[in-house]
Parts: structure tokens; sequence; C-alpha cells
């Protein structure tokens, strides 16, 4: 399984929730943070979507929905990160 995670400053969620849902995963948790940016704290959002898709095409799509939120919000940067996990639905 992979687990991506997107993060973004917390504004325009409505238009976030429907990038994710137009994008076609799964699933996908939206969790509230504090980041900071240029030595700034924001509210920010926390996207992690979650899958046993390894393909390209998955990837690619993550990262063309995290450029849309990252125009969205008119941010200088967006983050991504990926990592392998063990995980179980119970």
């Amino acid at each position: 399984m992979t687990l991506y995670r997107i993060y973004t400053e917390r504004k325009n969620l409505p238009e976030i929730e429907r990038i994710l849902t137009q994008a076609g995963f799964d699933g996908f948790t939206i969790l509230d943070a504090v980041g900071f940016w240029k030595g700034k704290a924001e509210y920010s959002v926390v996207v992690e979507i979650l899958t046993e898709d390894d393909a390209q095409d998955f990837h690619v799509r993550v990262h063309k929905v995290a450029k849309t939120i990252k125009r969205v919000n008119a941010q200088d940067a967006v983050l991504i990160t990926s990592s392998k996990v063990d995980s179980l639905l119970v």
C-alpha cells in the first residue's frame, strides 16, 4: 500500500473536496494542521490518500490534483509525500 499526503493551506475547502472527489479516488481523509512556510504559521490541511495501486497513472493523478489545489489556493508550493505502509480494514 502507498500513502500519499498533500499539504496545503486551509482555504477553499469545499473546492478541494470537489477536486478530490472528481479525481475518482476510492476515499481520502482531510486532516486539520498548522503549517509553517517561510517562517509564518498558516492553517493547513493534510489530504491522505491510501491506495493499493502502485501504477504510474495513480502517481500522476495525485500530482495533477496537487497542482490543481496549488492553483486554486494561489500558493507558492504544495507538498506531496508518499510512503509505503501496512494497513488493514477492520
